[in-house]
């Protein structure tokens, strides 16, 4: 995804040349009629591609957190909170038992597969029920994952000023003439700060895509447990020993 977060980048910074260079040029005084249609497009494409990015990175996560389920490896305890909200994330699933003795009981690992498939299955659909980059879409898509996606105050603001745009602005026309309400344009300054600070928010949510170590690294952790595992036994072992030995040659009194 790191590649998807540098295309991000660079294209909100050719929207930033295109649009708005000309009007942040300080030597260069423009009237919000002459900047209006720029912010608007600036607006426009940076909310799409914000939004095109989160969805991306759903995916991304989903993919990632099956591969490491998929794996039969130790899954890391932010790995196993994103497993279990993705179990939760439609209902509550309860564990089938068995009352008849004489036939088999199925295997917790089994009916946890299943549901899993069922959960994998149905994700799609919440993306493509997706319809903006604000809050309350990002938390319908990145919390059945068990990632906490409340941002900070900059972001978040920075969040609803795009989302209020795109919507201004992909519904509403700016007139010349007087006599009609109109959505009041932002200001090229405050549209690049605002894709700035939700650039800024999608790098910090990339981070939180549930990672657990790599098999190597688990083998040597292992290769280690079990050494040091062995080493204290061992010395467990002795001590029981000696203290047997001690009781075998003491003299009764």
């Amino acid at each position: 995804m790191e590649d998807k977060f540098s295309e991000l980048s660079e294209f909100i910074e050719g929207l930033k040349i295109r649009y708005l260079s000309v009007h942040l040029d300080p030597r260069k005084r423009h009237r919000k009629l002459n900047y209006d249609l720029d912010v608007r497009a600036f607006c426009l494409f940076s909310h799409a591609a914000i939004e095109q990015y989160f969805e991306e990175l759903a995916e991304h996560t989903l993919d990632v957190l099956m591969r490491q389920w998929n794996s039969g490896y130790p899954m890391s305890k932010t790995a196993v909170i994103s497993l279990m909200s993705l179990l939760m994330s439609e209902s509550l699933p309860k564990i089938a038992i068995e009352d008849d003795e004489s036939k088999p009981q199925v295997k917790p690992l089994h009916m946890v597969s299943q549901i899993l498939r069922e959960r994998v299955k149905a994700f799609p659909k919440k993306i493509s029920d997706n319809h903006g980059a604000s809050l309350k879409y990002l938390r319908a898509m990145f919390a059945p994952l068990g990632i906490d996606i409340d941002p900070g105050p900059s972001a978040d603001s920075a969040l609803s000023k795009l989302a209020s745009s795109r919507g201004a602005y992909a519904h509403r026309r700016t007139p010349a003439k007087s006599g009609f309400h109109v959505y009041k344009p932002m200001s090229p300054k405050d549209a690049l700060t605002a894709a700035m600070d939700c650039l800024q928010y999608c790098k910090l949510l990339l981070a939180e895509v549930p990672v657990s170590p790599p098999k190597d690294s688990y083998s040597a952790e292992g290769m280690y447990l079990s050494a040091h595992r062995a080493k204290v036994a061992n010395v467990l072992k002795e001590i029981a020993d000696q203290k047997l030995r001690q009781g075998r040659t003491r003299l009764p009194r």
